[in-house]
């Protein structure tokens, strides 16, 4: 079956948007919706960025999946202590209302399914902080409703599913960790466990997507469904521009530039997490840095906002969302990336070090703030250390608790294992004294259950993600039983956080703060609204959805009733045929 060609390219659309992440989808699906003819490119072979190997979780205070706050001024007192003076209050507010507007419009128009993902904010010391959570996530996606065009969906991170490709989230993980212990639990799992062996047996793969590939998954349902245009492998070039307004954009398609007018264009592209001249600009250990979304994101669209007068934002607090990251070089040459988001370090038996030996934060601190604490304390890399009893019980990075077998890892130099604490200070090159005097220093805070240096385990975030059946403290284990194991810890990101300087309805501004007119951005193209302070789970994803919203109702409240042809667009294929113009290859 050969790719299907683009109908009467020479007409003109109502929308193009640049990126088929969470923020892209979103937008075309709503102004789709809405009636608009849409046109969708994304450059890569498949749909989804950084979001379909992302958690999938979205901050997005007040909506009908949360619980209802007791000061609805909650969140806005949150952000303004947390971001200070610096913060766009009207931006803020338009994220925290087109939250609220989004899931349900997605939710009366869309297959997008949310519910709640729970957790406390990341900063709990903070008045106006949330403790029930403020944050969704999407219900699992069966993508055998997709057809053969399950295939766009680009797959997540192997280091974060399980069971040859099992996809999970939160209550999976809770259930398969207590199956032994639990007879509902065992039973939970053994149906989980039978479906997905079931799905491989008779598709070859998983059919049941979570998290961030989950709600990439009900998008480009969506999308395709109502009549989005959406084309794979096609480059974005440039952006076409008449007497000062964005009109349009040319793109590249089998080797050919096609340039297509418009009524409005959205970037939201990915931003520039894998340039490494903009990483050089943006992060302090440049070098050492290691992102986690697609190499593919390079700023294509920051750029050519800015060519036409756009501008990027400076002096946010951070211009990254940060992880640390570690890092399995195979001998194939291939490189498998680990986030240590909170599973392992946050758990009792960790410690973090330095190459003095010594601890620089609390273990249990969000992801965020801990790569912050590498960058201050000169911990690059840091070393994450457990005992043997630590490793089979939670695992360490890729390592997986027991029965997952592990030694292939020290083999490939991934882990690093030795009998001592002194000799395995030796392996990794840090000072054994400091070593050892950090691992007395937290195996009696372990007995005490109170950490007097970094308060680990101290405040609701950091329990919560301990464990909730040791104590005295949840967070806080003794490092004792050998041998004892280590993996390297570097700074990197699940994403960026600077972007172009836009309103409130998600229009890209100039030098002047004017609008440039039909030029929008969202998603990580625009500037975080929280300015890189990361504030809860779901920090980035919250605001691109909610300003994806917010751009498309933008558009077509200013357009008007649309034409009979934009309301009665169709698919150029059914959705089981698809194959993506511009795609060099089939999906049979």
């Amino acid at each position: 079956m050969q790719a299907s060609t683009f109908p009467n390219l020479s007409a003109n659309v109502d929308v193009v948007v640049v990126g088929s992440g969470i923020a892209g989808l979103t937008a075309a699906v709503v102004a789709r919706a809405l009636g608009r003819r849409v046109l969708l490119l994304e450059k890569t072979a498949q749909v989804g960025g950084t979001s379909a190997t992302s958690g999938g979780a979205a901050w997005l205070p007040g909506n009908r999946h949360v619980p209802a706050e007791t000061d609805p001024e909650a969140p806005m007192t949150y952000l303004a202590h947390l971001v200070g003076e610096r913060m766009d209050a009207a931006q803020v507010r338009a994220w925290l209302e087109g939250g609220i507007e989004a899931v349900d419009f997605l939710e009366q128009h869309s297959s997008v399914r949310f519910r709640l993902y729970g957790g406390a904010d990341y900063r709990t010391d903070v008045p106006g902080a949330g403790i029930k959570g403020r944050t969704v996530y999407p219900e699992p996606f069966d993508d055998r409703q997709l057809g053969k065009a399950y295939k766009l969906i680009k797959n997540p991170l192997p280091a974060i599913t399980v069971f040859h490709g099992m996809q999970t989230d939160s209550r999976d993980l809770a259930q398969l960790s207590a199956a032994l212990q639990s007879p509902g639990a065992f039973l939970y799992s053994a149906r989980r466990l039978f479906k997905h062996y079931s799905d491989l047996l008779l598709y070859g793969r998983s059919t049941r997507r979570q998290r961030g590939n989950a709600l990439i998954g009900m998008l480009l349902k969506s999308a395709l469904d109502s009549g989005v245009d959406l084309r794979v492998n096609a480059p974005f070039i440039r952006l076409i521009q008449d007497a000062g307004r964005v009109s349009g954009v040319v793109f590249e398609e089998n080797g050919v530039r096609q340039e297509v007018r418009a009524g409005a264009v959205v970037l939201a592209s990915g931003g520039f997490s894998g340039d490494p001249v903009m990483r050089a600009a943006h992060t302090a250990y440049a070098a050492e840095h290691i992102g986690l979304p697609p190499e593919s994101n390079v700023g294509d669209g920051l750029r050519r906002a800015m060519d036409v007068g756009g501008r990027m934002a400076q002096g946010n607090v951070s211009d990254y969302c940060r992880a640390p990251v570690s890092v399995l070089r195979r001998k194939n040459g291939e490189v498998v990336k680990h986030p240590h988001f909170r599973l392992d370090r946050c758990k009792p038996g960790a410690i973090v070090v330095d190459a003095h030996g010594r601890r620089f934060v609390n273990e249990a601190c969000s992801y965020h703030d801990f790569v912050i604490a590498m960058h201050a304390a000169g911990a690059v890399p840091a070393y994450l250390i457990g005992d043997q009893r630590f490793l089979r019980k939670y695992g360490i990075g890729l390592v997986r608790p027991f029965p997952f077998p592990y030694r292939s890892f020290v083999r490939e130099g991934y882990l690093v294992q030795a009998p001592t604490l002194a000799a395995l200070a030796e392996k990794l090159g840090i000072d054994a004294a400091g070593l050892q005097a950090s691992v007395e220093r937290l195996n009696g805070y372990a007995r005490t259950g109170v950490d007097l240096e970094f308060r680990k385990g101290a405040d609701i975030y950091s329990r919560g993600d301990g464990d909730p059946a040791h104590g005295p403290n949840p967070c806080l284990g003794e490092i004792a039983q050998g041998p004892f194991y280590a993996v390297r810890l570097y700074p990197g990101d699940s994403s960026t956080t600077c972007g172009l300087v836009t309103d409130t309805h998600a229009r890209v501004l100039d030098a002047d703060n004017a609008p440039i007119p039909g030029l929008y951005a969202c998603g990580v193209d625009m500037n975080n609204p929280s300015l890189g302070t990361h504030p809860a789970a779901g920090c980035n994803l919250g605001p691109a959805i909610a300003f994806a919203y917010r751009a498309a109702r933008h558009i077509v409240d200013s357009a008007g009733t649309p034409s009979a042809a934009s309301q009665n667009a169709k698919p150029a294929r059914a959705k089981s045929e698809w194959t993506g113009a511009g795609a060099a290859a089939t999906l049979d």
